[in-house]
């Protein structure tokens, strides 16, 4: 009974599955059908040159001088002139002798700096060595008073002990 019901189920499910579909499947035409025309443009291969030719004057809307702070020779030129350039594009590349000089002099002084700091941090390291040693020799020492101070004490029972059997 339970499994003709189940049948009966399934069945009844595939029924309406079955008709959903066909009624999806037998679509009426309603939409016009519509015509797109379509045109071809011809590829032509250019070769553009980047000459202007007009007549008259051309002006520029943005133009700026370039200028150097320094006086030098310039090695390698970046950008050619007339192009467009970004604020952080370098331009040119200047060889300039003193500053060269003065850059090895302060390079020259970075590296003693360094070297100094290092002999001074050594000597600080040496220092605090020799501080430890100093506190350990005196903890040695308290110890060695302590055990002189106890072993007098010691001495001083046992010659206390022996002039009372002296005496006795």
């Amino acid at each position: 009974m339970y499994v003709n019901n189940r049948i009966i189920k399934i069945a009844g499910m595939l029924f309406t599955v079955s008709a959903v579909l066909l009624n999806l499947g037998c679509r009426r035409e309603t939409e016009e059908k519509r015509i797109t025309f379509v045109r071809g443009i011809p590829v032509i291969n250019l070769v553009l040159d980047n000459d202007l030719n007009s007549f008259g004057t051309i002006t520029y809307k943005i133009k700026n001088d370039i200028t150097a702070k320094v006086d030098g020779i310039i090695n390698v030129l970046n950008v050619k002139e007339n192009t467009v350039v970004s604020n952080t594009q370098q331009l040119a590349l200047l060889q300039n002798v003193q500053l060269e000089i003065q850059k090895d002099q302060y390079e020259n002084a970075l590296e003693s700096s360094k070297a100094a700091l290092y002999m001074a941090q050594t000597k600080l390291y040496d220092a605090r060595l020799g501080v430890e040693s100093r506190i350990l020799n005196i903890d040695k020492n308290q110890l060695i008073l302590i055990q002189q101070e106890l072993e007098l004490e010691d001495s001083y029972n046992t010659l206390k002990g022996r002039r009372e059997l002296h005496e006795i």
